[in-house]
């Protein structure tokens, strides 16, 4: 994999947020990762897109190694501030975006209010309103409750032991069957790695419902101007997206390809990388 060196900057509300640079091979390209990750969550994709851009890659607020937010401000919208200062104040433009999950809806929502320095927008799964109002008529409240346990009793312990407490969550709706079980031992480990840094006040607004308060989903549809990839995994297999999200998104937004990837969950970088990167790669060759 490509050198990657890392810095910091100062935002407007007072966080220094950790970013990492590549060596500047193409047009800039920047990846957004999903809530409780860092930028190294984007590692089976670095080596082979290093080679065709410039890769900035961003630690949101209370992860990895930027600062915690004082006041515990960690819902979408405040997530996209960060974004946006690290557009606004790094990245040459203009650029390429791509985020899954929450980073997904972080490079969406930038889109829509920098469109003049956004060349195209790669969208992995995000969860929109699967993680809003609904989140509590799913298995990801549950989920994400289980996760806030461990972290409040488990996050300074060594990541062998926040490992195997993750190993232990039970999954709602599967008697019997517990996130060690469908989960691999790695996989774990580097979840682990990172709930080890993560802010737990993170998971706050997420389950109590809160996370997209501030994030008008409809007008960010609406204003995204420039061409976007949406990749979307398979719920029924753990993927976030629904098809009547998906749907809504290649509806109303301008200039949308929908990609679906049958019997793939949430990871699909990690777990479809070839597919992905074919897909990524090609979209992004479209737009330059």
């Amino acid at each position: 994999m490509s050198v990657f060196n890392q810095s910091n900057f100062s935002t407007s509300s007072g966080h220094r947020l950790n970013y990492a640079v590549g060596p500047n091979h193409g047009p800039p390209l920047v990846l957004f990762h999903g809530v409780l990750r860092g930028w190294r969550d984007f590692a089976p994709l670095l080596a082979e897109l290093s080679l065709r851009h410039h890769l900035f890659l961003l630690d949101f607020r209370g992860h990895g190694d930027s600062t915690h937010d004082a006041a515990g401000n960690y819902r979408v919208a405040d997530y996209v501030e960060d974004g946006l200062s690290l557009l606004h104040e790094i990245v040459p433009k203009p650029a390429m975006l791509y985020g899954h999950s929450l980073g997904a809806m972080v490079a969406a929502a930038v889109a829509s209010r920098a469109p003049e320095s956004v060349a195209g927008v790669i969208l992995e799964d995000p969860p929109f309103e699967s993680m809003g109002v609904r989140i509590h008529d799913s298995p990801l409240g549950s989920y994400f409750r289980q996760v806030q346990r461990v972290v409040a009793e488990f996050g300074s312990r060594p990541v062998a032991e926040i490992s195997r407490a993750l190993a232990e969550i039970p999954m709602e709706g599967q008697p019997g069957v517990k996130l060690g079980d469908i989960r691999d031992g790695v996989s774990l480990r580097f979840s682990a790695s990172y709930l080890r840094q993560v802010d737990p006040r993170v998971l706050k607004p997420i389950v109590e419902a809160q996370w997209l308060t501030g994030y008008d989903l409809q007008s960010i549809r609406t204003g995204i101007v420039s061409p976007v990839l949406l990749l979307q995994g398979d719920v029924a297999a753990g993927g976030m997206l629904t098809d009547q999200d998906a749907e809504l998104w290649s509806r109303e937004v301008h200039d949308c390809i929908r990609i679906k990837f049958p019997g793939t969950g949430h990871l699909i970088h990690w777990t479809q990388r070839e597919a992905t990167l074919r897909h990524v790669i090609g979209f992004m060759e479209s737009v330059r």
